[in-house]
């Protein structure tokens, strides 16, 4: 069973929760088994990578349903996963590179670093990190998305 205690920002969860948010404890689970893990990320700016969305900005999440999703790191189960939906938020968001990154990143997660949600239809997931997890050392690098825009530019 996971403990809000052993999960790196368990000072965050605990006060959400003290806010009368409600953690979705049913819907995170132990990881059972190595599985593959994909995030959007930046190849150059590499300190940008890993960041959960609720720290950078905070007011923008306050009373949404899913609010502690943004205490997690984003992930999907495949590369193709991965890049369709990045391709998808990419032109529904004319922002969306410059915030989430330019590049796909990977990493197999094993049971001492998390624990998840179940992934949905898309292959997304959520990773609650553990404390002593470091998703720096494992994720890396795997690829730049290439974009082609609607007017056949690049990006």
């Amino acid at each position: 069973m996971m403990e809000i205690e052993n999960l790196k920002y368990d000072w965050l969860i605990l006060d959400l929760i003290s806010k009368g948010y409600v953690f979705p404890f049913e819907s995170v689970f132990e990881i059972e088994k190595e599985m593959p893990a994909f995030r959007f990320g930046f190849e150059s700016f590499p300190e940008k990578n890993h960041t959960i969305q609720y720290l950078e900005e905070p007011k923008r999440f306050e009373n949404k349903e899913n609010i502690f999703s943004y205490c997690a790191l984003s992930c999907y189960n495949s590369q193709a996963n991965a890049e369709k939906r990045y391709k998808e938020l990419a032109e529904a968001h004319s922002n969306f590179r410059k915030l989430t990154g330019d590049s796909l990143f990977f990493g197999v997660i094993k049971p001492p670093d998390g624990c998840v949600t179940k992934k949905d239809k898309r292959g997304h997931f959520d990773l609650f990190e553990y404390k002593n997890f470091h998703a720096s050392d494992k994720f890396k690098f795997f690829k730049r998305i290439q974009m082609v825009m609607i007017n056949d530019e690049s990006c």
